[in-house]
């Protein structure tokens, strides 16, 4: 049996600097980044938002994929996030949730917290479902 694994695409801001991963465990890898508990680009420039997230069944075809897209011009993988998250929500609370984690465990609470500023440290409950597109965990067509 494979292990699945995930890539993803972290931004500092909408149009901002972007981070492309891949991962077998999106939680813990995505609160590294937020944490910037690991030295290199994430803890310089600070893109701590999930924006793009696709799910494989083999870590190796996620590999794979991460490859092809780091290797994309910039507006491509800007389209690729508009495609699917618009708005450019942070995909990290439903991630969250999903795997468990409450809001006092999340690294630096909410990507969106102004600088300076503490984050809060609670929510109400799961983000509403019509804030995330249906299909963004979803391996997206081969583009």
């Amino acid at each position: 049996m494979s292990t699945p694994g995930y890539v993803y695409i972290l931004a500092s801001r909408r149009n901002g600097r972007l981070y492309v991963g891949a991962t077998s465990n999106l939680a813990a890898r995505v609160a590294e980044h937020r944490a910037g508990t690991i030295p290199g680009f994430t803890a310089r420039y600070r893109p701590r938002r999930l924006v793009h997230v696709e799910a494989y069944s083999d870590i190796r075809d996620a590999v794979a994929r991460e490859r092809r897209l780091r290797k994309w011009r910039r507006v491509w993988k800007l389209a690729l996030v508009e495609g699917l998250n618009p708005d450019w929500a942070d995909l990290w609370p439903p991630v969250a949730y999903a795997a468990g984690r409450e809001p006092a465990e999340w690294p630096d609470g909410p990507a969106d917290a102004p600088e300076g500023e503490p984050a809060p440290t609670a929510v109400a409950g799961p983000p509403a479902a019509d804030r995330v597109s249906p299909g963004i965990l979803s391996r997206p067509p081969n583009a």
